[in-house]
């Protein structure tokens, strides 16, 4: 079940009645105009703890940017997401984009808390925090059907140099009596994601909605998920880099190695300076 089937299925059964003949997409809309609600009331906010506030906030401002046509919900296809997965590669500060964008990443894989959480996806948003500094923040909601639809949220500020895992570090240096429930290595995903989404040649396919199994079906028809869906890495064998301008930019590439080159690691590709050469029978080719 995707992170909106569970929030709106959650709607479904909490207020029954105000979700009774509401589409799929009239009730995500009803869900952020209340969170809107919320958000501008201080009496309301009064009645709740800090860890209810952000995660309202952080589900408001995916659900208004993506209502808005200005986010995505972005599928990892399971191979590719598992080459990503096994990807190490600790993520220097200065490649995150310093751009304001929310996504929703469904994972192909689980990614279990530290008190036994099972995660299979996070809304994400890039931003900046008040003094400047790049800053991240993901909520991720587990299904669990006798105690509702628990959310888990982290707010990362990024150092302004370094990588992720000295950031993850700081974080934790000064929360040392907090528990932190999302492990490092969903973090560390999360980031990739981002970085393929928004760097390089990635491999990006929209469809009109989701396919679901006939069980499924039973709860969400195909027309009850009217969002567009992007499906990344689905051809991932058959991708390859074109370059038809002069300067190429830094980008990270799925680079082959290790014995009959049957592996796999994303690499951070410098910026470089591309040379067309003509040949004899006039054919042109590229070179640096």
């Amino acid at each position: 079940m995707t992170y909106l089937q569970t929030l709106v299925k959650g709607f479904k059964r909490h207020v029954p009645a105000q979700a009774k003949n509401k589409s799929f997409k009239e009730i995500l809309g009803f869900l952020e105009r209340s969170f809107d609600e919320i958000l501008h009331s201080p009496s309301v906010l009064m009645q709740l703890n800090k860890g209810h506030i952000i995660d309202i906030q952080i589900t408001h401002l995916f659900l208004n940017e993506f209502l808005a046509g200005r986010a995505q919900v972005y599928k990892i296809a399971r191979e590719f997401g598992m080459h990503l997965h096994d990807t190490k590669l600790d993520i220097p500060v200065s490649v995150v984009p310093d751009i304001f964008r929310s996504y929703l990443f469904e994972f192909p894989l689980a990614f279990r808390g530290s008190s036994g959480e099972r995660y299979t996806g996070a809304i994400v948003h890039l931003g900046k925090n008040v003094d400047g500094r790049k800053a991240i923040m993901m909520n991720s909601m587990e299904d669990k059907p006798d105690e509702g639809y628990p959310t888990t949220h982290f707010c990362l500020n990024l150092k302004t140099d370094g990588t992720i895992s000295d950031s993850l570090k700081e974080f934790d240096a000064t929360v040392k009596d907090k528990q932190r429930y999302m492990p490092d290595a969903m973090i560390h995903y999360v980031i990739k994601c981002i970085l393929y989404v928004e760097s390089g040649e990635p491999d990006l396919k929209k469809e009109g909605h989701l396919s679901t199994s006939k069980k499924k079906r039973k709860v969400f028809s195909i027309n009850e998920l009217p969002y567009p869906v992007v499906l990344v890495g689905y051809s991932f064998h058959n991708r390859t880099y074109h370059v038809d301008q002069f300067k190429r930019s830094g980008h990270f590439r799925w680079q082959p190695y290790g014995e009959g080159r049957t592996k796999v690691k994303l690499i951070w590709i410098d910026e470089q300076i591309i040379n067309r050469k003509v040949t004899a029978n006039n054919e042109v080719s590229h070179g640096s």
